[in-house]
């Protein structure tokens, strides 16, 4: 606030007392991102939009960027999705994790194209009995799976999601509070798939991995 209210004496900009006051109580309990959002606005603070990457002495890289409202907050659901395999929820494990991803399956589509001419002879060399074999064990191992693991379909996931708009659903039984959570979520059959529960959407929850392995521990479910 205080570092605002310079640059505004430096451009002989008056921002009164009352306005001073207002703004403060606006920012008042608020985290450092939600602060800053509020005095950008408040004091209608120049937009950047360059990009900077600063090469460093250990041979890092420190990027900034400048993201829109809407860019920003695909990335940020890409963070929440992302939990499991970024538990630092850090925005560099997530950039980086997207891009390894990404260049994986790129390098794996271009090694498909390359065989896909020498793999035709392949194909009508192989006897039918062997072909025959090769299905069936792959029909074996889905059935296996899905006996173990009930299938949910993306359908499913992204109604159970939207309906929780992406929160972890727990509520407290003493306090009554929800937990709100985005972090590290997953879907959470209601009666468990042990006690004979189905996979529909009125079966299924979002909780956040903490108080999944809650109630899974007080079902008995695990150790």
């Amino acid at each position: 606030m205080q570092k605002c209210l310079k640059i505004e004496n430096r451009k002989d900009i008056f921002v009164s007392s009352a306005k001073a006051q207002d703004i403060l109580e606006k920012i008042e309990n608020k985290t450092t991102f939600e602060t800053n959002e509020i005095l950008s606005k408040e004091f209608n603070q120049p937009i950047q939009v360059h990009e900077i990457s600063k090469p460093q002495s250990d041979d890092s890289v420190r990027l900034e960027i400048t993201l829109s409202r809407s860019e920003y907050e695909s990335l940020k659901h890409a963070k929440d999705l992302l939990s499991h395999t970024c538990p630092g929820n850090t925005w560099k494990e997530v950039i980086v994790t997207l891009a390894k991803k990404f260049n994986q399956t790129k390098i794996a589509q271009s090694k498909n194209i390359k065989s896909k001419s020498g793999s035709a002879l392949a194909v009508v060399t192989a006897s039918p009995s062997d072909s025959k074999k090769s299905t069936q064990s792959f029909v074996n191992k889905q059935v296996s799976f899905q006996k173990a693991r009930p299938y949910i379909s993306v359908i499913t996931k992204r109604e159970v999601f939207t309906k929780a708009q992406n929160h972890c659903q727990y509520i407290d039984r003493q306090s009554g509070r929800k937990c709100t959570a985005t972090f590290q979520l997953e879907l959470d059959h209601i009666k468990p798939v042990a006690l004979n529960g189905d996979s529909g959407v009125n079966n299924l929850r979002v909780l956040c991995r903490t108080h999944n392995q809650l109630l899974a521990k007080r079902a008995g479910l695990t150790k």
